[in-house]
C-alpha cells in the first residue's frame, strides 16, 4: 500500500497536466494540474473515478469482444484462415480501442474547464484564445 498510494495520488493530481500545458502556456502544467485538482479534490476524484471506470469497462469489452471472435474464428476455420481473420480482428479491436482514450482526453477536458471555471472566469471563446496563442502577450 506504501507504493500504491503515492502512484494513484500522483495519477491524480497529474490527470490535468496535457490542458494545462495546452492552454497556460506560461505557467507550469505541474504544478497546475496538483493546483486544480487539490481546489475541488472530492469533486475531482470523483470524476476522475468514473473516466476510469467507464475506460476500464469500454476496454474489457473491447478485449472479450476481441478475444470472442478470435476463438470463433479458430473453431470455424481451419489454418491460415482462422490466423488471418483473428489478426484482422485483433487489428480491428486496436482501432476501437481508441475511441475510449479520446474520450478521456475529452473528460480531463470538461474536468480541466470546469475546476478552472470554478476559480476563475473561463469559456469556450476564452480556451480558444489561449490554445491558439491569442493570449499569450
Amino acid at each position: 500500500m506504501l507504493c500504491l498510494l503515492p502512484g494513484l495520488w500522483a495519477a491524480f493530481a497529474l490527470s490535468l497536466m496535457v490542458p494545462a500545458a495546452t492552454f497556460e502556456h506560461r505557467r507550469s502544467p505541474y504544478a497546475r494540474s496538483i493546483r486544480l485538482t487539490h481546489s475541488s479534490f472530492w469533486p475531482a476524484l470523483g470524476r476522475l473515478i468514473i473516466v476510469v471506470l467507464v475506460v476500464f469497462a469500454a476496454n474489457a469489452a473491447i478485449g472479450l469482444l476481441g478475444a470472442l471472435l478470435a476463438g470463433l474464428w479458430h473453431a470455424v476455420f481451419a489454418g491460415w484462415l482462422a490466423s488471418v481473420l483473428t489478426v484482422a480482428t485483433e487489428a480491428v479491436m486496436a482501432l476501437l480501442l481508441l475511441v475510449p482514450m479520446v474520450w478521456a482526453l475529452a473528460a480531463a477536458l470538461c474536468s480541466y474547464a470546469w475546476l478552472r471555471g470554478r476559480g476563475e472566469p473561463v469559456s469556450a471563446t476564452s480556451l480558444s484564445a489561449e490554445a491558439s496563442g491569442g493570449a499569450r502577450a
